[in-house]
């Protein structure tokens, strides 16, 4: 039997999305945008473990400034490893498990490629709105859209295209 005073926490987009709402990537967590250290926040946004520990319990003001922040977390991470190298050219006179590697690291570079676009685009798309009345927004259906469209695997463009195009503001 549920408690009277027991909070509920709703997912703000709506529809089955199964991708991080920040990077694009299968999403595993909920992600409260104004973390509940800071009081109680009743919404969430679906995000994968990497984005939601990278944010943390971290209030940011802007969405601008939490994408940023997300950024630059990434870039830190993986710019020595993956997005620095031209690793095609020092795989092309490379054999057997070397060269296995280095296309390990080519698909996980163009995987960070992709998570780095969809945080520019949503920081982008997110630069107006207000993070304490996210939940009201008139975007959530066209973000919503999109990421259903990241989710049936197209890429961060064409998604955002076709969502743009569903649901004109």
């Amino acid at each position: 039997m549920a408690r009277a005073n027991r909070r509920t926490h709703s997912p703000v987009l709506k529809g089955k999305i199964h991708c991080c709402f920040y990077c694009g990537m299968p999403n595993d967590h909920r992600e409260h945008y104004v973390p509940v250290s800071y009081g109680f926040q009743p919404y969430w946004v679906p995000a994968c473990a990497e984005c939601n520990r990278f944010l943390g319990n971290t209030y940011d003001e802007t969405w601008v400034q939490r994408f940023e922040r997300l950024y630059d977390k990434y870039v830190k991470k993986y710019k020595s490893k993956y997005l620095d190298p031209d690793l095609e050219h020092i795989m092309h006179d490379t054999t057997g498990n070397l060269r296995d590697m280095f296309e390990y690291k080519i698909i996980k570079r163009d995987l960070i490629h992709f998570k780095l676009d969809m945080l520019e685009l949503m920081k982008d798309v997110l630069r107006e709105e207000s993070m304490e009345m996210f939940h009201l927004s008139d975007n959530l259906e066209k973000i919503s859209d999109f990421l259903r469209g990241i989710d049936s695997g197209r890429d961060v463009d064409e998604a955002w295209i076709r969502a743009d195009s569903s649901n004109d503001i």
